[in-house]
């Protein structure tokens, strides 16, 4: 059976980062950001796992856009709660993931920059995006509305 991505609208993801509270487990969380065929991401690796009925999809053809956020994460232990968490992509791999909850300020300037009110560090990224890691401090910036 072929999957047609149209049809979905998330992809699971499952990441390494643990809980700030407890240091427990997250649940599996979904997503928008990615291919949108009910795939199944791993941090830490770079091609996705099908789920059952989709062993003829090509895995490699899918990738993960370069930051991309996730739903909704539950910790097993705890049952902390966070609304977003962010994945970042490195070398093309899924590597690190932040709390969007734990996300400092960061204003729109001129010319689609946007400057981070950590560090002030300025970078270049798309005004429709309100969340964006800032590439001095690696801290997760939400856009002041």
């Amino acid at each position: 059976m072929r999957l047609d991505n149209a049809m979905y609208q998330y992809d699971f993801y499952k990441t390494k980062t643990l809980c700030p509270r407890c240091a427990g487990e997250l649940n599996i969380s979904q997503g928008r950001d990615g291919p949108n065929a009910l795939l199944n991401w791993t941090e830490g690796e770079k091609s996705p796992q099908p789920l059952p009925g989709q062993n003829d999809l090509d895995l490699e053809k899918y990738s993960l856009p370069s930051s991309f956020d996730l739903g909704s994460p539950i910790c097993k232990s705890c049952g902390y709660h966070c609304n977003f968490l962010h994945g970042i992509l490195e070398n093309g791999i899924w590597s690190r993931t932040t709390f969007i909850c734990d996300a400092v300020s960061a204003t729109q300037e001129v010319n689609g920059f946007r400057m981070c009110s950590d560090c002030f560090e300025a970078w270049e990224f798309p005004e429709a995006m309100q969340f964006s890691e800032c590439p001095n401090c690696k801290l997760m910036t939400k856009l002041a509305i």
